[in-house]
């Protein structure tokens, strides 16, 4: 099994929870659709081929009880876009190609967003709390606690990553099944001019 990312953080990541379990190939990123978190991840991994796992890691805004009002689908153009205090849930999906279906694993945090620890570090981990350290003395961002090496014990990914290992899916789709897409892609003026290695 070998996961595609040109991530590199991402995949410093990877390395640290499953070590040597999974194989990497690097490349450009891949194109993704415009769409919602499912669609993302299935055309992704079907761009990818056979026998790959891509990843694929959204924001959606929650309300009190956890529940999704929107996806942030392509939140790697939004961050800016996010606001002090707003409820979140990180979701990353992964999504494995086995020629025949495309089987989809999934992790969840729920968070609340801040602009007052800083803006360093990576994607959204300066901006995002563990709803879970809010009760806590211990209040800090991915980022501080990623400086720790504590931002693991907190993680989308890693939960993911988990269920990849486990194979307990979230779900299966039939790769014949899957309609071609003709819809618009996240950041198209971009993502028309990128090659796949």
């Amino acid at each position: 099994m070998k996961i595609l990312t040109s991530n590199k953080v991402k995949i410093e990541e990877i390395k640290r929870i499953v070590g040597d379990k999974i194989e990497f190939g690097e490349g450009k990123d891949l194109p993704e659709v415009d769409g919602n978190i499912d669609q993302v991840i299935l055309y992704k991994s079907l761009e990818a081929g056979k026998d790959i796992v891509v990843e694929d890691t959204i924001l959606a805004l929650i309300d009190e009880d956890g529940n999704i009002i929107k996806e942030i689908v392509d939140i790697k153009w939004k961050i800016n876009e996010l606001k002090e205090g707003q409820r979140v849930k990180w979701i990353t999906s992964l999504g494995y190609n086995d020629g025949k279906n495309i089987k989809v694993y999934r992790g969840f945090i729920n968070g609340v967003i801040t602009k007052e620890h800083g803006d360093e570090g990576f994607a959204f981990d300066p901006y995002f709390i563990p709803s879970i350290l809010l009760k806590s003395n211990n209040v800090k961002t991915l980022y501080e606690l990623n400086e720790e090496g504590k931002k693991d014990d907190f993680s989308a990914r890693k939960n993911a990553l988990i269920n990849l290992m486990n194979k307990e899916e979230i779900y299966s789709t039939k790769i014949s099944e899957i309609p071609k897409w003709n819809g618009r892609y996240q950041n198209e003026e971009v993502e028309k001019n990128y090659i796949i290695l």
